[in-house]
């Protein structure tokens, strides 16, 4: 599990600045790359495990988002797609650096898990784990298709080689 002060290293190292301030519901976070400079907003009335979470998913978007891109563009003009795809990029980062796949499978094999569990164990929000056994299933799929693909293309590799020799 990372630790919170490993967060706040990550952000120092990244040269990230970290504001708080009252955010109107339902922002609880920011991002934004204002003249290459990175700030990570956080609303003052999240809880420390809340905190975690946010400011998680802000260092997300630092390592997701390209050069040069805003996200204020998209959240200014409504541009839901957008926001939907850069969002759950930055989810997915959060919850894989909140809860690694080594610990994550290590506490999701042990006999009666249970959400309340896995929330006390990463130190995270239930909305977190929700996502991060989205993430799982997401990789689990991926791994899936990627092995269908290289058998089917060692298939037809086999199925070249016997016409050449044929």
């Amino acid at each position: 599990m990372v630790k919170t002060t490993e967060l706040e290293k990550i952000t120092k190292d990244e040269g990230i600045i970290i504001g708080y301030e009252n955010f109107p519901a339902p922002i609880k976070g920011i991002y934004i790359r204002d003249n290459k400079m990175p700030i990570i907003g956080l609303d003052t009335r999240l809880d420390p495990i809340e905190k975690r979470c946010i400011l998680a998913e802000e260092i997300g978007h630092h390592f997701t988002l390209s050069d040069g891109m805003d996200l204020r563009e998209a959240h200014r003009y409504g541009i839901l797609e957008k926001r939907r795809y850069y969002e759950t990029r930055a989810r997915a980062y959060a919850a894989l650096l909140l809860m690694p796949q080594d610990q994550w499978r290590k506490e999701i094999n042990k006999k009666n898990v249970t959400l309340e569990g896995l929330m006390s164990t990463f130190m995270v929000t239930k909305e977190m784990i929700i996502f991060r056994i989205i993430v799982s299933q997401m990789m689990a799929r991926k791994i899936k298709a990627t092995k269908r693909y290289q058998a089917k293309q060692k298939k037809l590799q086999r199925k070249r080689q016997a016409q050449k020799i044929a």
